[in-house]
């Protein structure tokens, strides 16, 4: 894990009444210990999300390797501002992407496959889980044969998570949202010579109702 700090200093600005500015004095990253597991000691994290300085959170996946072994878990650690620590996690493979509403709601999605440094890929079960202020459980949601690589939280009925859905060997785009009860396909667009279109990556635009995804699409030539 790296952590970044950004210092302050105080500049007069030119004005008849001179007054004082912060500007950026310094950005410096260093790299903070981050814990594993002894029956899985090392570890890939791919999502983070920062409340404050006293409450972060990171996911992704925890595994061994030894020659045609591989086993894995999934990962949740916790930042309390002055250090990483490992939080029970319900399952849920390779997490990919966490997005939170509040302390007390947070939410994380896995794809049906990932990549360990090392290692060839591997495949897992996709899912859905959420953060309640006490404890990670799995949610129910997951379409058939998906895999969801990111999400953005907006509202407790509010959240979007993206990624693919496969089908007789085409894979499309898939975006579902949640609407405080419960998680819903919503329609995405994609061409239709395409064999292979994914979203990686959403994100929400403040005080508006839009959203932004992209991805990847490649049609049935290659190209």
């Amino acid at each position: 894990l790296l952590a970044a700090c950004a210092g302050a200093s105080t500049t007069p600005t030119p004005t008849p009444t001179p007054t004082k500015t912060p500007t950026p004095a310094c950005v410096t990253w260093s790299v903070v210990a981050s814990p594993t597991t002894t029956q899985y000691p090392l570890s890939a994290l791919r999502g983070v999300v920062a409340l404050s300085p006293t409450e972060a959170w990171a996911v992704g996946s925890t595994y061994r390797h030894e020659e045609t072994l591989v086993q894995a878990a999934s990962l949740i650690e916790r930042w309390n501002g002055s250090s990483w620590s490992i939080v029970a996690s319900p399952g849920g493979g390779f997490l990919n992407s966490i997005a939170a509403v509040s302390a007390n709601d947070i939410w994380a999605v896995s794809g049906s496959s990932g990549q360990l440094p090392g290692v060839a890929p591997y495949t897992h079960d996709t899912a859905i889980v959420h953060w309640n202020g006490t404890q990670w459980s799995v949610v129910s949601g997951t379409p058939t044969s998906s895999s969801l690589d990111a999400i953005v939280a907006r509202a407790s009925n509010d959240v979007w998570a993206v990624g693919s859905t496969t089908s007789a060997g085409v894979m499309r785009p898939l975006a579902i949202h949640w609407n405080g009860s419960a998680w819903q396909v919503v329609t995405t667009p994609a061409p239709t010579d395409s064999t292979r279109s994914y979203l990686s990556a959403v994100a929400a635009i403040p005080g508006t109702n839009q959203r932004w995804a992209v991805g990847l699409t490649l049609k049935a030539s290659g190209v």
